[in-house]
């Protein structure tokens, strides 16, 4: 089968979805209290998938980034760093160690940790055409970054949640 024919054949597929995930959302504005979850196991459990998933979309895009060596794409897995180390640093392994998950420290550092996250994706989407010559200096950067940042943001709600 071709590739316009396999197309043709899933064309039915987007708008499934759409439907679904409308119907979904429509539900849950009707009726909120058949989809709250509440307490700490629910909020691990979405913070760990969260992780999963920035693990492997971090993985599948780092390299892309090693072929492209486009800005954009190193951007993108900065991104998914971001928010993969500000799930764990934050929220998900102080929650396994028993630690002070409902704090205003956890709430602040996580939240400003997935924000600079958000920012950081829409900087991917307006970033300019510029490439690396080699990958591996601006991927250790964004590292050192990413840990930087967050070390920033965990110090500065440290001392302002005092």
């Amino acid at each position: 089968m071709t590739t316009e024919g396999r197309v043709r054949h899933l064309s039915w597929l987007v708008p499934a979805i759409a439907l679904v995930a409308s119907a979904a959302t429509a539900i849950a504005v009707m009726a909120p209290a058949a989809f709250a979850s509440k307490g700490p196991n629910v909020q691990l459990a979405v913070n760990t998938a969260v992780s999963v998933i920035a693990i492997v979309a971090g993985t599948l895009l780092f390299g892309r980034f090693r072929e492209s060596r486009a800005l954009g794409d190193l951007l993108l897995v900065v991104a998914f760093l971001l928010l993969l180390l500000s799930n764990l640093g934050f929220a998900a392994v102080p929650a396994l160690i028993g630690g002070d998950t409902t704090g205003r420290f956890a709430d602040w550092a996580s939240e400003v940790g997935r924000f600079s996250a958000y920012l950081t994706l829409t900087a991917a989407a307006f970033s300019p055409p510029r490439h690396f010559a080699s990958p591996r200096r601006p991927a250790l950067a964004a590292l050192a970054g990413s840990l930087a940042l967050l070390a920033v943001i965990g110090v500065a709600v440290a001392v302002l949640g005092s």
